[in-house]
């Protein structure tokens, strides 16, 4: 069989993905790292840069800033990153599966990658997913 534009394509969204996933990472860090110098400063603009790169990040730092502010009763700013640590090392995870991808390797990890990349950003994750599973016939392991 020839190969085919499916699983480089998968490999290129699962990089884009997980990309995004590590930049908001860094972008939490920093946001609270910097927040002891200006505590009037609200976290709703790095919440809606994260909602415009990766979805599922934002989802999940909106539950904890509501769970933390409302049921915990203290400050939700400095939970920021350890909500958006998982999506880090799914981030890693879908750049790693998309390199391999993209060389036709490894197609199990192709496939982990695909799936973390769909947990970080849900549209171009589960076309990355239709792509890697169309695609098995591809890869050399």
């Amino acid at each position: 069989m020839s190969d085919s534009w499916k699983p480089v394509i998968a490999g290129i969204l699962n990089i884009l993905c997980g990309i995004g996933a590590v930049i908001i990472f860094l972008a939490l860090l920093l946001f609270t790292a910097l927040m002891p110098l200006d505590p009037a400063a609200g976290g709703e603009a790095i919440i809606n840069l994260a909602l415009m790169i990766a979805p599922g990040i934002s989802v999940a730092t909106y539950v904890a800033y509501y769970i933390a502010y409302y049921f915990i009763g203290c400050s939700p700013d400095y939970f920021y990153p350890i909500v958006a640590a998982p999506f880090a090392i799914l981030g890693v995870l879908a750049v790693t599966g998309g390199i391999f991808g993209t060389q036709r390797k490894h197609w199990k990890l192709l496939l982990a990658g695909s799936i973390s990349a769909l947990l970080c950003n849900f549209v171009p994750g589960t076309v990355s997913v239709i792509l890697t599973a169309i695609s098995k016939a591809e890869f050399k392991s």
